[in-house]
């Protein structure tokens, strides 16, 4: 299954019935489950976002029918929700990569040397190469 982490802001209806936090964290688990999904958990944050939660579901339709049922539709928080890779997924990933970046592929610059210095010299650099547009 895909992982999906959401961060969650608590919305002014949302602060009005704040004392049913938890039993709505509680009814989003069950509503994970009956949706082919796996709740992971929710964490309560301090600073940007008010909260946290990890869950697991079989595509991106499911998280997004989840996440719409268990807290859209309430109208009590707003989402933003991103897809997670596994360090297996992520291996997967890098594997297709090629063997050298592809800005080591392109062809040598035919500037000479003086050329080198003086742009470096124009754009601020202390010597050729220090240059950020050079790289």
């Amino acid at each position: 299954m895909s992982a999906y982490i959401s961060l969650l802001n608590i919305t002014e209806q949302g602060v009005q019935n704040a004392k049913e936090t938890v039993n709505r964290a509680r009814a989003a688990a069950r509503a994970a489950q009956a949706a082919g999904g796996r709740y992971i958990g929710v964490w309560w944050t301090l600073g940007p976002y008010d909260a946290v939660v990890v869950f697991e579901a079989p595509d991106d339709e499911t998280a997004t029918r989840f996440l719409l049922g268990a807290y859209g539709m309430a109208g009590n928080v707003r989402t933003m929700t991103m897809r997670a890779f596994s360090e297996e997924e992520m291996a997967r990933i890098v594997q297709g990569l090629p063997l050298t970046p592809v800005d080591e592929r392109r062809p040598p610059s035919t500037m000479s040397a003086r050329t080198h210095w003086a742009l470096a010299y124009l754009h601020g650099g202390e010597r050729a190469g220090n240059s950020s547009f050079l790289a």
